[in-house]
């Protein structure tokens, strides 16, 4: 198969719409059928055809897109959900929010905070984590 600017031979037009004109490329098939002649495709019905049979990995790349936009909807609610639960967080300098995400067996106790994350009086996060965290731009 080649790709031409035109028929050149009878019956000098599309197979499957009959369109003759120079508009279009061709693609000749190499077939020459016998009280029909050559066999030419126009490329609007040969790229219509690809889409048809999926040469074109057109399916594919829906679903993948499909399954991206899914994952970044997914992600932007947990961000959201996240950066609720720090405005919150930081709206509390005692710690007595439960971070607990409603999942009982993974309870986050407040009581007995490690000292690296609190002041000396152990009852504010340190200026050095609301430093970091003002960083990312909540």
């Amino acid at each position: 198969m080649r790709l031409i600017e035109y028929p050149l031979a009878a019956p000098g037009h599309c197979l499957e719409c009959g369109y003759g004109g120079r508009e279009r490329k061709y693609a000749d098939t190499g077939l020459d059928v016998e009280f029909y002649g050559v066999v030419y495709v126009c490329e609007l019905c040969l790229v219509d055809w690809m889409r048809k049979l999926d040469f074109d990995g057109m399916s594919e790349l829906r679903k993948a897109n499909a399954d991206f936009k899914h994952r970044i909807g997914e992600l932007e609610r947990e961000r959201g959900r996240l950066l609720d639960l720090l405005r919150t967080y930081m709206s509390d300098p005692n710690g007595s929010i439960d971070l607990s995400d409603e999942k009982p067996d993974q309870v986050v106790s407040t009581e007995g905070r490690d000292s690296a994350n609190t002041d000396e009086s152990g009852s504010k996060p340190r200026s050095n984590d609301v430093r970091i965290l003002g960083a990312a731009k909540i």
